[in-house]
């Protein structure tokens, strides 16, 4: 079942999504009365107008536009532009290839998903192609409310799913993330782990410190590490280096 009060312990989980998946998203902006313009989008009609119903009785909210499809998703993107979209996982034409398209068109727009389907890797999957949040429909309406205005100022990524779904996906973005490091990030993280400094990892390696610390940038900023320690941390999770013995 799930338990949305499990997300308070897992803080560090979060904002280790939240630097995977915003890393690439502008920030929104808002107008000067502070509303948030927004579509919804669900292939079932009943759950779809009660969903903007709930909407409207947030006056920060203006509802814009609703839909069935991913076409008409993708039409409301082109057309509209709302700052943020709420997307349903089971399109008949397809979550994914949706996203993807409404990121295209309407770089701007915010995609929150709601949805019935608690799987990880379709969590994990959506977070790397672009949605800022995943609410599950089964959730007290405070946590789609907050999903909503958190990512219409660009905050950090919003789950509200189970414990075990948050700590399978924190896993599997780790490792997409660790995946795009390059050969000599990974002799750096190496060398890091044995506790060489700096200028013993540059000698080893036949380079410069400065680019030392340019590899080491790159590094933090591919595993969304805040220094070393963190880096060689997120690495061990991940299984680019050996876990210390």
């Amino acid at each position: 079942m799930t338990d949305p009060g499990s997300l308070h312990d897992l803080s560090e989980a979060l904002r280790v999504i939240g630097d995977i998946a915003t890393r690439s998203r502008p920030p929104i902006a808002m107008d000067d009365k502070q509303t948030i313009t927004l579509a919804v989008i669900d292939g079932h009609r009943l759950i779809r107008d009660a969903v903007v119903e709930l909407l409207r009785t947030d006056p920060e909210i203006a509802v814009v536009a609703d839909g069935a499809t991913g076409a008409e998703a993708i039409s409301i993107a082109r057309e509209q532009q709302p700052q943020v979209m709420l997307l349903e996982s089971d399109l008949p034409d397809g979550v994914e290839e949706t996203l993807l398209s409404i990121r295209e068109l309407s770089p701007i727009t915010a995609i929150v998903i709601l949805t019935m389907d608690d799987d990880p890797f379709l969590v994990g999957r959506l977070l790397e192609i672009g949605a800022v949040g995943y609410v599950l429909k089964g959730a007290d309406s405070s946590h789609l409310f907050a999903a909503i205005h958190s990512a219409a100022v660009g905050g950090a990524v919003f789950l509200s799913v189970s414990r075990t779904t948050i700590e399978a996906v924190t896993g599997s973005l780790a490792g997409y993330s660790a995946q795009v490091l390059s050969p000599r990030e990974r002799e750096v993280l190496r060398l890091l782990a044995s506790a060489l400094s700096n200028s013993e990892i540059a000698t080893e390696l036949y380079i410069s410190r400065s680019t030392v610390k340019r590899h080491l940038t790159n590094i933090c900023g591919k595993l969304g590490a805040e220094g070393r320690i963190d880096a060689l941390m997120k690495a061990r999770a991940a299984g680019v280096i050996e876990a210390a013995g």
